[in-house]
């Protein structure tokens, strides 16, 4: 009979394999594994040998006519060969006085052993069960392998795509292959920047001359500024009308205008399309079905 070795001081659900039989620890002893595989059917039992004759018991002693004294103790008899057992001898008499214990007889010369019955045929060993099923039908799992494994069938519906992961229900979506996307360095185009016109406050601070130098020619009738124009550095002769001086003020200016300066076309700015190494690394896995 084979033996096995169980682990000492295990633990509820351990778990011990020999000799082709699954145990578990159910936390007082071990148990076959109920999920294994079917049992092969028992062999035959042999047919038992015969037993041997039972040899004939020796005689009794006469018990002692003294029970405070012990009885020698008689001699071991040679062991006899193999034969029948001997025949009991008669019980002796009851002494007189119990007080007095009989002698103990001597012991009988043992019976030979009976002979060994021949050894039944050992019966076929039952057919390997078939092993218990894991994952249920219908389970779906990845392989990184290109054919699926026995039991299970390969999905071949979806390909060329990336895995998402979610926390509610499972679904397909995207428009674009994982390798059309994530290959070689993809190049923008069509890129654009808008046009803008500059408001007051977008245009830096700076200044322009408030007349024209050199002299405008003699006037009569009054001063010709307006705030259309600008004066000059003079306006003639000092025996005219029209001598006066410039002077300093504080307030914003009225009369004397620069001439326009820019317009209100738009500008662009230069823009150049950039590009993108996604050439990643990527490992293919297949999803399967199980049967």
């Amino acid at each position: 009979m084979a033996a096995f070795d169980f682990p000492n001081s295990p633990s509820n659900g351990d778990t011990y394999s020999a000799n082709g039989i699954d145990w578990i620890y159910n936390g007082n002893v071990w148990k076959k594994d109920a999920t294994a595989g079917v049992k092969g059917q028992k062999g035959e039992v042999g047919q038992k040998g015969q037993k041997g004759e039972i040899g004939e018991k020796g005689e009794k002693g006469q018990k002692g006519e003294d029970n405070s004294t012990k009885g020698q103790k008689g001699e071991i008899g040679a062991t006899g060969g193999t034969g029948g057992t001997g025949s009991q001898g008669e019980k002796g008499q009851k002494g007189e006085d119990n007080s007095t214990k009989g002698q103990k007889g001597e012991i009988g010369n043992t019976g030979g052993t009976g002979g060994t019955g021949s050894q039944g045929d050992k019966g076929q060993k039952g057919e390997i069960g078939v092993t218990g099923t894991v994952f249920t039908s219908g389970t779906r799992m990845l392989f990184q392998q290109t054919t699926a494994p026995t039991g299970w069938t390969k999905d071949s519906s979806r390909n060329n795509r990336a895995l998402r992961i979610v926390n509610g229900s499972v679904t397909d979506g995207g428009g674009n292959g994982f390798v059309d996307v994530l290959n070689s360095t993809v190049t923008t185009s069509n890129g654009s920047v808008s046009n803008h016109t500059l408001t007051e406050s977008q245009i830096p601070s700076h200044y322009h001359y408030a007349f024209r130098s050199g002299n405008a020619g003699q006037l009569r009738n009054g001063s010709n500024l307006s705030s259309n124009n600008y004066p000059g550095s003079g306006t003639g002769p000092g025996n005219l009308y029209e001598t006066y001086n410039i002077t300093a003020r504080n307030e914003v200016p009225n009369v004397g205008r620069t001439s326009n300066a820019g317009s209100t076309s738009a500008h662009n700015h230069g823009f150049t399309n950039p590009n993108f190494n996604l050439n990643v690394l990527y490992t293919d896995v297949i999803i399967a079905q199980k049967n």
